[in-house]
């Protein structure tokens, strides 16, 4: 084997889901000092179930809300400018450039060579680190307790002001 290519395939796995999931593509060549302008797709809701390890992690399906893009001249990684899309509560985009602001459609969005991507979790879960904390310190008389929903294609539905937010529901 020394000496020799093999193919290999790299698999990264997450133990929880984040609520705000961030995906940097590598778009520069280290060896040419160029920029990679192969198209890639992406979706506007993404399914993270199969990469998540986690077994009490459930529905951990996202709905894309920004999408940075350089815009490069002569494909060159070292200089450029870099173009904002972001979606509003009203799921409108728009794209932002310097001082203009223009809106724009999905899929105009979905064509862009994206460089960093931006995604919010439908259904949100409360951090691992203080899951624990907030259960212990429940009032017991009032029953209350931070939840989220167990369909993913319904959380989606929420303006992404719900669904970057926790919601506190009474369970009297």
């Amino acid at each position: 084997m020394c000496k020799s290519y093999e193919k290999v395939r790299m698999k990264l796995m997450l133990l929880e889901a984040p609520n705000v999931l961030t995906v940097s593509l590598k778009r520069f060549h280290c060896v040419k000092f160029g920029k990679l302008n192969k198209s890639v797709e992406f979706p506007e809701i993404l399914d993270m179930d199969p990469y998540v390890s986690g077994s009490s992690d459930k529905s951990p399906v996202y709905r894309l809300y920004g999408v940075v893009v350089h815009v490069d001249t002569m494909n060159d990684a070292f200089s450029g400018h870099y173009v904002c899309y972001v979606k509003n509560h009203h799921n409108q985009w728009f794209k932002f450039n310097d001082t203009m602001v223009n809106e724009v459609d999905l899929q105009h969005v979905l064509t862009k060579g994206a460089y960093m991507l931006f995604y919010a979790r439908c259904s949100p879960r409360t951090p691992r680190s203080i899951r624990s904390s907030i259960i212990q310190h429940q009032d017991a008389r009032k029953h209350k307790t931070f939840v989220h929903s167990t369909e993913p294609w319904q959380a989606c539905n929420y303006q992404p002001t719900s669904y970057l937010g926790y919601r506190y529901r009474s369970l009297e």
